[in-house]
């Protein structure tokens, strides 16, 4: 199994900072996403990388197990004794500490883009934990109640969407309603562990997390959008394309002299309320300044200096 540098696919210093790992992972996502690439899988194998680096390095619990690993995977590999997936394993269970395992498929889990890499799943799991069910002390207790955590998209969330992972051996279709919110709890009675003293068995919990988008910010049902603008269409106004959190392409229009920050509302096109309406997209203005100006361009822009006086 190969180690995976995340912050060489991110292209960042391994002391980058949260603000740093969001503009790098914004400035690749926008270069590899699906969208931008259509039927081109290198781009795709690209973007789920990019996006399994993200979610690893932005979390602060997962982002210290990999440091940590990083140290000892260096060490592991100059000793060049074992079996190097045994011991990953090993150390990963070790980490995540006892309980019964819920052996769903991370690639299930994860969704259309494919899923996350071997390496990740060996190491995070999917953040898995068994619990014990119930306390009575009579012959028929019941099982285990499993834990786990599903991972899906911002689309998957607005859309819904059907998950068939493997418990133990069984085959289980999961539902998602369209509009499920950041930490939702499904509970699949009677699909945890079975009981070994004729009991009922325990139940499945999942918790729902929705990986951070390149492109929008939820906030409730409305989705913020960051734009990138330059300079002269800021001055100038313009007219620019954005893909909406359902596949349309609206066009957006850019006022003249927008300043930077500028919030432009969408109606309509934000995630969808429980009661069947739909939040709104805020597109959020970010001006672009030109970088390394040429000699005339320098002049240029000190004429318009002496102008505005």
């Amino acid at each position: 199994m190969e180690f995976k540098d995340y912050y060489k696919i991110l292209g960042v210093e391994k002391n980058a900072n949260k603000e740093d790992l969001k503009k790098a992972f914004r400035k690749l996502a926008k270069q590899y996403h699906p969208d931008a690439n259509p039927n081109n899988k290198a781009a795709e194998e690209k973007f789920k990388e990019i996006t399994e680096a993200h979610e690893v390095l932005n979390d602060p619990e997962k982002r210290k197990r990999y440091d940590q690993l990083g140290a000892n995977w260096n060490s592991y590999k100059t000793t060049g004794s074992g079996n190097s997936e045994d011991w990953f394993r090993q150390y990963a269970r070790g980490q995540q500490g006892g309980g019964v395992n819920f052996n769903g498929n991370i690639n299930d889990l994860f969704g259309n883009m494919g899923g996350f890499s071997d390496f990740f799943e060996s190491f995070f799991g999917s953040g898995q934990r068994g619990q014990s069910g119930g306390a009575q002390r009579n012959a028929a207790r019941k099982g285990r109640d499993f834990e786990s955590t599903m991972i899906i998209t911002l689309e998957e969330a607005f859309k819904g969407v059907e998950r068939q992972i493997k418990v133990e051996g069984r085959r289980l279709k999961i539902k998602i309603q369209p509009s499920t919110i950041e930490g939702a709890k499904l509970r699949v009675k009677n699909q945890g562990g079975k009981s070994n003293s004729g009991g009922e068995s325990g139940d499945l919990y999942l918790k729902i997390h929705i990986a951070e988008h390149p492109f929008f910010e939820r906030k409730g049902d409305d989705l913020f959008y960051n734009l990138d603008v330059n300079l002269y269409d800021a001055l100038l106004g313009s007219k620019e394309q954005i893909t909406t959190i359902d596949g349309k392409n609206i066009v957006v229009v850019i006022p003249k002299e927008s300043d930077p920050g500028k919030l432009l509302r969408v109606k309509g096109m934000g995630m969808t309320a429980n009661d069947g309406t739909r939040g709104d997209m805020i597109v959020r203005i970010n001006v672009v300044l030109p970088k390394k100006l040429s000699q005339k361009e320098i002049n240029l822009v000190k004429q318009l200096k002496e102008l505005r006086k």
